[in-house]
């Protein structure tokens, strides 16, 4: 389920509008970042470069799946290495084999994945991801927001962030849906 291979996004500094640029705008063998996160109803992932001018963000392509009922019930650190699998798979089919530097929540998908220890299926889908030079990394959870997957099926759940779905799935239903926070409040969201 590829949802962005395009058309491409690129920022501007301080939440200026964004324009639509071509994957030309890509910069050949520059360093491309992939960041990729799971929850217990899907994953989600995106790819972007830093701009020459070093103050904007190049977002080259978002990707999103659900999880079928099986995989729901994979434990998290699994549900996180898939997630970087299918973003590196999707990266891959739009840029070729590009080298990244994968970034992850989960320190445990990192520190499992050198483990002797470690299944055969997760040795394949690191040996996937690392295979073009990319590095998955860790990334403290606390120091940095991941945007919230909406919109999420089922009923609602109580996470802080569990409005952000009812917002959109509710009024689809035909259920009347009052928003918890202001208009000025923002919030990252894939």
């Amino acid at each position: 389920p590829c949802i962005n291979d395009g058309p491409f996004y690129e920022w501007g500094p301080r939440g200026q509008p964004a324009k639509l640029p071509s994957i030309d705008s890509a910069i050949p063998f520059g360093p491309t970042t992939q960041v990729a996160d799971a929850s217990g109803y899907g994953w989600g992932g995106s790819c972007y470069q830093l701009a020459p001018d070093r103050e904007r963000l190049i977002l080259l392509g978002q990707w999103f799946g659900l999880f079928t009922a099986a995989q729901a019930c994979w434990h998290p650190r699994k549900q996180e290495l898939y997630a970087q699998k299918e973003v590196a798979r999707h990266r891959r089919r739009l840029l070729g084999p590009v080298p990244a530097r994968c970034w992850t929540d989960h320190a445990n998908a990192v520190r499992d994945a050198s483990a002797p220890e470690a299944d055969s299926q997760t040795v394949r889908w690191v040996t996937y991801i690392e295979s073009d030079g990319s590095s998955l990394l860790n990334i403290d959870g606390r120091a940095m927001r991941l945007p919230t997957i909406v919109v999420r099926p089922g009923k609602p759940n109580k996470a802080a962030s569990g409005f952000a779905s009812g917002i959109i799935r509710e009024p689809l239903n035909g259920v009347d849906m009052a928003c918890p926070v202001t208009p000025e409040s923002r919030m990252a969201i894939m």
